[in-house]
């Protein structure tokens, strides 16, 4: 992507791609050195954002394990869990969640998905000081909006529409 856009429309980019990956992201090297995260604030960040991944066999997009993900049981640094369910991690509630935005409103599975974000979220920002806050903000750019139609519109034979986008 970065061969086909211009400097500014990359830049661009990249802040909406931070919108959606939202405070996650900041578990990510480059994000949390750019941000500023002390080393122990990017490992407190990590450990929160792996008490919240999904539990289950099934790894990131449905496939076993995935790439960076630890199953359940593990530990950076391959140790084990105390038990063979691989514990009850310390300040989890269990309610693992995907990232993305789905239909659905506030009620429902869609509506929960979004509160546990919205919790693991705050999680994550609490452990940034006011600069580090700052710095992240400025990193997200003015919001981006996508708006998809209500079901009603569009054909009915499965097509699809499509979105309008809001700038």
């Amino acid at each position: 992507i970065k061969e086909i856009l211009n400097k500014k429309q990359f830049a661009r980019f990249e802040q909406i791609l931070l919108q959606q990956q939202g405070a996650m992201a900041l578990g990510r090297d480059n994000v949390a050195e750019e941000v500023g995260l002390s080393d122990k604030q990017h490992r407190e960040v990590r450990e929160i954002i792996r008490e919240n991944m999904p539990r289950g066999p099934m790894g990131p997009g449905g496939r076993q394990g995935g790439p960076g993900r630890l199953g359940d049981g593990q530990r950076q640094g391959g140790g084990q869990r105390g038990d063979a369910r691989g514990g009850q991690r310390r300040g989890s509630d269990n309610d693992g969640f995907r990232g993305g935005q789905r239909r659905g409103g506030e009620g429902g599975p869609a509506g929960d998905m979004q509160a546990r974000k919205k919790k693991v979220e705050a999680r994550i920002l609490s452990v940034l000081n006011k600069d580090q806050k700052s710095k992240w903000q400025k990193m997200l750019g003015k919001p981006f909006k996508l708006t998809r139609p209500e079901r009603s519109e569009g054909p009915r034979d499965g097509r699809g529409g499509g979105g309008r986008i809001d700038r």
